[in-house]
Formats: structure tokens, C-alpha cells, sequence
């Protein structure tokens, strides 16, 4: 066999194959895996069929012959190039890809028959060194009240449990059925009465409404009233809504011992949930640029805005002051549907304080905000003309984030 039979021989094998259509994807004869590297397990198919016609390594031009076969005969499917020239690049590629995995293969055996042939050493059993896993420390169940809760909630079920009508069908199933559906045992190891009142035999696998004391280890929640839980662990909180569990109340103890309401994280409530939020206003391009625009122009018209005679850097830093020592108390708060928002006066300083940009920022306890500009001059202006401003500016912000929600 020479390597164009090989190759013909490779393509009907490949036909019809996922192997194929990976090499389509990668546009490779040999195939990389994940990490960019050749992959032996990947192109075994290939690898096996050149070692089939020589033990020795190919020479580049048979391997050359080998690739431009098995493309051919595939109607070049994985090459897709119909350039001469790039042809010939992508079969000189392949075929130096499947050179570098054979010439692999070969040392990997010769270190392999290495390692073989070299005489193994004995060790001497008193140079051995002695295991040094230490055992893990045995608990005293008797002390442990978690574990004593744990017993007497298992308990409760259980007896609540036979005496519901479900528990007469149940006990009537097979033997089969009842171990599929119960867990192992595993009272002794997490938290089982050490007494003998308190094991069941190994052939148990579900708990018998005649023994009080059996207890078996649930891996999955169960209902209950809040009554039983109360009576067990005494005044618990839901650990979704954090509401104190009423006695009256259905709730649900998962395998952690994490107790909540039935109806937390339901789909009803969060259905319902979901139905109460607000819609929120649909994006308007064209709002956002009008709002920009005016921004730019009380921008533009404070900074041509000429000082008043007589001003200077200093008193405008000082009134600077007293304005900013004014609007401590003046801070809003309020709040609109399921959120609360607060009002502050916030100004920005341009180039100096005789050039105040003067605004008021709204903030939602749910992290949003929203700044509005007011015109004010506070050379000009005194207190009582401020604090009017304010209050129209954050009677303005209030009103328009307010619409939103609407």
C-alpha cells in the first residue's frame, strides 16, 4: 500500500462521519483541540492509516501526496481554496502538522519501552513511611441540640406523616419502591440517637409510625404548620421575608433546616409581585437631545453672564460659603410608589465662584439619580430669593422623575 491508497482509503472512511465536519470547520486535515494544539485522540484515524504503509517516518513529499489525495477525493471540502498557490500552502501545512504528531508518537513509544525494560525497585518495608491521615474526632450526639431538634422535627413528620391517608397507600407499595424512594441511613453520622431505642436495623429504609424514636435523614423540604416548628425551635423568622413564623402560618423546612413561608418565592407572589412595579417610561431619543440641547445653552449663557459691578473671587467664595452652610437643612426627602428619593442642593464651580452653576440632585434609595439646573445669582440675590429658587427647582425634578412612573 502507498500513501495514495491510504488516502483514498481515509477519505471513504471519513464520509458521513463527525470527524469531517470538524475538519470542515477548522479547514484542517489534522484537527486541534481546544487549546489550540494538535489533537492525537482527534486525527487517530489518520495517524493509524500512515503508520499502516511504513514504520518509518514519511518524507514530506508522501505525506504531501497523502493530504492532496484525501482533499481530492473529497472535492476539497475542508481546503476551500481554489488558488493553486494556496493550495499548496495548505497542503504543505497539513502535511508538516502530521509529520511533527507521527515523529511524537514515535518518542513517546521508545520512552514508553524504556521505562518497561528497567528493573523496578523494592522497597524495604522497614523504610516505609507510616501513614499520617489522622481520624477524624468522634462528637458526643447526646450534646449536641442541634441534633436533638433535628430528632424530634424528623419525628413529628414522621407521625404526621402515617397518620394522613397518603400513608396507608404508601405502606402498601413494595419493598422495591419504598428503598428507591428513601436515602440511606445515615442516622448514626449526622446527628442519630447513639442509644439503641434510637437505631433502626439496616433493612429499614423508611420510617415506621409504631417506632417514635426512628429517625431518618431527609434530603428533601417538607410542609408543616408553623405550630410544629415553634414547638421544636421555638420563635423563627421566614429567611425570605424575615416575618416571625405564626403558628397558623404553612411553611417549609428544606434539608438545612432553613424554615420559610409556602407562599415566599412562589410563582403566584411573584407573579403578582412583578404586576404591582410600575411601567417604566419607553427610551425617546428624541427627549434626550432636547434635554441635552437646553443644557448646553443655560451652559453657554452663564459663562457670557458678566459679574456684577464690584464683585470680586473672594466674596464670591464667601457667599459661596453662606450658601452652602444654608442648604444643609433645606434637603428634601419624600417618596413615590415603592421608592424613596431625596433633594440636595449640589453646586459646581466654573472656573471660579463668581461663575456658580447652580443645581439640585434627586436620588433614589434604589441608586438613580437626576440633576436640574435653576438660574440664580448670588451676588445679586439674598437668601430668601435663594431658598424660592430651591424650592421651585426641586418642585421641578420632583414632577418630571415623578411622571415616569406614571
Amino acid at each position: 500500500m502507498n500513501y495514495k491508497d491510504a488516502g483514498i482509503a481515509v477519505a471513504n472512511d471519513l464520509i458521513k462521519t463527525a470527524e469531517l465536519q470538524e475538519m470542515i470547520d477548522q479547514s484542517n486535515l489534522f484537527m486541534f483541540d481546544n487549546k489550540g494544539r494538535l489533537s492525537t485522540q482527534k486525527n487517530q484515524r489518520l495517524l493509524n492509516a500512515l503508520k499502516k504503509v511504513q514504520g518509518e517516518l514519511p518524507s514530506i513529499a508522501d505525506l504531501d501526496l497523502f493530504v492532496r489525495t484525501v482533499d481530492t477525493h473529497l472535492l476539497m471540502v475542508i481546503s476551500k481554496t481554489q488558488s493553486k498557490t494556496l493550495n499548496k500552502a495548505w497542503v504543505r501545512s497539513n502535511a508538516k502538522w502530521g509529520k511533527a504528531m507521527l515523529a511524537t508518537l514515535k518518542r513517546s513509544a521508545a520512552k514508553a519501552s524504556t521505562r518497561t525494560s528497567k528493573p523496578k525497585k523494592t522497597k524495604v518495608a522497614a523504610l516505609a513511611k507510616p501513614p499520617t491521615k489522622r481520624k477524624p474526632e468522634t462528637i458526643e450526639l447526646e450534646d449536641n441540640p442541634k441534633a436533638t431538634a433535628k430528632r424530634a422535627m424528623a419525628r413529628m413528620t414522621s407521625i404526621a406523616s402515617a397518620s394522613s391517608p397518603g400513608a396507608a397507600a404508601g405502606s402498601e407499595e413494595g419493598p422495591s419502591a419504598a428503598s428507591a424512594r428513601a436515602p440511606t441511613q445515615k442516622a448514626a453520622s449526622n446527628g442519630g440517637a447513639s442509644s439503641a431505642s434510637d437505631m433502626a436495623p439496616s433493612s429499614c429504609t423508611r420510617a415506621v409510625a409504631s417506632d417514635p424514636d426512628f429517625v431518618e435523614e431527609m434530603d428533601f423540604a417538607f410542609k408543616c404548620k408553623g405550630e410544629a416548628v415553634i414547638e421544636v425551635a421555638g420563635e423563627v423568622e421566614c429567611m425570605i421575608c424575615r416575618l416571625p413564623i405564626k403558628a397558623d402560618d404553612l411553611v417549609v423546612v428544606d434539608a438545612a433546616e432553613k424554615v420559610r413561608h409556602d407562599s415566599c418565592l412562589s410563582i403566584p407572589a411573584a407573579v403578582e409581585c412583578a404586576g404591582k412595579v410600575a411601567p417604566l417610561k419607553p427610551y425617546k431619543a428624541k427627549e434626550l437631545k432636547q434635554e441635552q440641547k437646553a443644557k448646553r445653552a443655560a451652559t453657554a449663557a452663564a459663562r457670557k453672564k458678566a459679574p456684577p459691578p464690584g464683585a470680586s473671587a473672594d466674596a464670591a467664595l464667601k457667599r459661596h460659603d453662606e450658601l452652602m452652610f444654608l442648604s444643609k437643612t433645606m434637603a428634601r426627602t419624600g417618596e413615590h410608589k415603592f421608592d424613596t428619593w431625596r433633594v440636595r442642593y449640589e453646586p459646581t464651580k466654573r472656573v471660579s465662584w463668581m461663575n456658580t452653576r447652580h443645581a439640585v440632585v434627586l436620588r433614589w434609595a434604589s441608586g438613580t439619580c437626576k440633576t436640574h439646573q435653576f438660574d440664580f445669582s448670588e451676588m445679586a440675590m439674598d437668601d430668601k430669593a435663594f431658598k424660592n429658587a430651591f424650592d421651585k427647582a426641586v418642585d421641578d425634578v420632583v414632577k418630571s422623575e415623578s411622571e415616569k412612573f406614571e
